[in-house]
């Protein structure tokens, strides 16, 4: 008498082949059925878990689904790896690093696991740390996608731009469909001042996952680019991210000392001239938390690129940009008065 086949194990086959093609929304349906056939399914939760964090704002329970497989599997590296991954979306950085070395632990030759411990750097704005987890994984797997697309971010934001430009153009060349390594590229040309080919490459990502959340951000930010103070702050941000964190805290500090330094001087010299001072400073310890808003302003007067915008964005552009706007046009017309 034959063995009676398995349906949740059918079902799992789709669900994998259909991730396997990129078509995560699919893939969950049939990991779904699957799980309803074999709740315990650790490879099963797995998946799911996977097609979860690809979607919009679904990273808390695709952390539930990783953690229900890693009590059935605890000793399976991908698993801790996905939760790491996760971990570092929740920006719960700390726990995302414990994740990934708990990984190395089991495997040191994971490329997998370095990878996300990479990415958690990334996360964290500590680059060179996560350029050297980058190249760690690259020498025990040359292909791992996330390995390549950490290493791109990472040069990109230490200013390393013929570095970063010859790695993205090759890994494009190898794999053209890979959003990932489109919205490294789309950050590549905003770093460059090339706001329109960021805007392709972001929407080619989305072409390619209509759901990656990074790449509707770098479209938005291709979008502010548009006006020139956006631009500027976009080269501030940049110039400053190469920067570790201590540093970054040294140098505001620095810029704040040489500020009293001058209107002290020239306080007995010229009024107008500490005036111009005083207002100059103010505008730039600020525009760190405007640029934002105003940038998105821009965005809510152009018809089409609006509609990227959620209403939170849609809000903090009428509202923060619109006050800056108002404010400015008040210290012109006190001048002038």
């Amino acid at each position: 008498m034959s063995e009676r086949p398995n349906p949740g194990e059918a079902l799992l086959q789709r669900g994998r082949l259909l991730l396997l093609h990129r078509r995560p929304a699919d893939a969950e349906r049939f990991l779904r059925e699957s799980l309803a056939h074999d709740p315990l399914n650790a490879e099963a939760l797995h998946l799911l878990s996977i097609c979860l964090r690809r979607g919009d704002g679904r990273e808390r329970e695709a952390l539930e689904f990783a953690d229900r497989a890693l009590a059935r599997e605890p000793e399976w590296t991908a698993l801790h790896v996905q939760r790491s991954l996760i971990l570092s979306d929740l920006r719960r950085l700390k726990e995302a690093r414990e994740a990934a070395d708990t990984a190395l632990a089991r495997d040191p030759e994971d490329s997998s696991a370095h990878a996300a411990l990479g990415y958690a750097f990334l996360r964290e704005s500590r680059w060179a740390e996560a350029e050297a987890a980058a190249h760690r994984a690259l020498a025990h797997d040359a292909d791992d996608a996330l390995a390549q697309n950490v290493l791109s971010q990472a040069l990109v934001w230490q200013g390393k731009a013929a570095e970063s430009a010859a790695d993205v153009a090759a890994r494009l060349a190898r794999d053209p469909e890979d959003a990932f390594t489109h919205l490294n590229a789309g950050y590549a040309a905003l770093r460059d001042g090339d706001h329109r080919q960021a805007e392709t490459h972001f929407l080619e990502a989305l072409r390619l996952e209509p759901d990656f959340d990074a790449a509707r951000e770098g479209l938005l930010e291709s979008f502010r680019a548009r006006s020139a103070p956006y631009r500027l702050y976009l080269r501030y941000a940049f110039a400053m991210a190469q920067f570790s964190e201590r540093r970054r805290l040294v140098i505001m500090i620095g810029i704040y000392v040489i500020y009293r330094v001058l209107i002290a001087a020239l306080s007995t010299v010229s009024p107008v001239v500490v005036g111009a001072l005083v207002v100059a400073y103010f505008l730039f310890s600020t525009w760190t938390y405007v640029a934002r808003g105003v940038g998105t302003l821009f965005i809510l007067s152009d018809p089409r690129a609006r509609l990227a915008l959620r209403p939170r964005e849609k809000a903090e552009g009428a509202f923060v940009g619109g006050a800056v706007a108002a404010g400015l046009v008040l210290m012109i017309a006190g001048a002038l008065g």
